[in-house]
């Protein structure tokens, strides 16, 4: 907002008139009072991932980083060469509940209808959306179950809203109501909250004695024992896409080697 006074009105006194420019910006005002859908975890098709990584031209290098960076150059083009759309999801309200929504907006749309067959098919559409919708939900959490995942993390996706933060106050006391600044003040809390303060001792020098190989099975357990859906690190690479199947070719012995040099 910019503000000027306008020099050409005098009032006789030390009040002057000003004028004020409002600019408002959409993108800016939309990114801070709305909040995106949650993102998905890909999908990664197992024969075609088997395929992109037996095609595939795979390098070794003598430096480690190196050889890690051509490992990581080498999955991502085989995950995106074996990505899937996100199967669809199923409808929330069923074909009973469709048509009674359709039917009100004839009967809203048609001059001629009583205010008691407003009140009535107003009354059918609540009744048949409530049941529908509490289906679904029970449909979801079944299967959920019944394929083993996770039940805490169907019930987020499943609900319909949430409360956003509109307002937090600094560690000066100042509230700040920016998305940005939100954002700022959550991580810096969580990044002290979780920051060791505990002196922990140095671990001893090690020996001359050699620790035994780590093997290809050790490589292969341990992927297969990481948790499903979580978030990538910096290199992008998902748990996965390492536990689809293309993991047993290509990346346990070469992760085993980078661990033994």
């Amino acid at each position: 907002m910019d503000t000027t006074v306008l020099p050409s009105f005098d009032s006789g006194s030390d009040h002057r008139l000003l004028r004020a420019k409002v600019r408002l910006n959409h993108r800016t005002f939309k990114r801070d009072t709305h909040r995106g859908p949650p993102i998905r975890s890909p999908e990664y098709n197992e024969a075609k991932l088997q395929k992109a990584m037996d095609t595939y031209h795979w390098k070794r290098a003598e430096n480690p980083t190196e050889d890690y960076e051509e490992l990581v150059k080498g999955l991502t083009f085989c995950a995106k060469a074996s990505m899937e759309n996100h199967k669809p999801t199923g409808e929330r309200l069923n074909a009973k509940a469709k048509q009674l929504l359709r039917r009100r907006g004839e009967i809203r749309r048609d001059h001629t209808a009583t205010h008691l067959e407003k009140i009535t098919i107003n009354k059918a559409c609540r009744i048949a959306m409530k049941e529908s919708l509490r289906e679904h939900r029970r449909n979801k959490l079944l299967t959920a179950a019944t394929q083993k995942r996770s039940l805490k993390r169907c019930r987020r996706e499943l609900t319909d809203y949430t409360t956003m933060t509109t307002c937090l106050k600094d560690k000066d006391g100042l509230p700040k109501t920016a998305r940005t600044d939100i954002e700022r003040i959550v991580t810096d809390f969580y990044t002290n909250l979780y920051r060791s303060t505990t002196v922990v001792p140095r671990c001893p020098s090690p020996t001359e004695e050699r620790p035994p190989p780590i093997l290809t099975s050790e490589v292969r357990n341990a992927i297969h024992s990481l948790k499903e859906g979580t978030a990538p690190g910096p290199d992008g690479i998902t748990a996965d896409l390492l536990r689809v199947g293309g993991y047993r070719n290509k990346c346990c012995p070469q992760c085993a080697s980078s661990g033994n040099e």
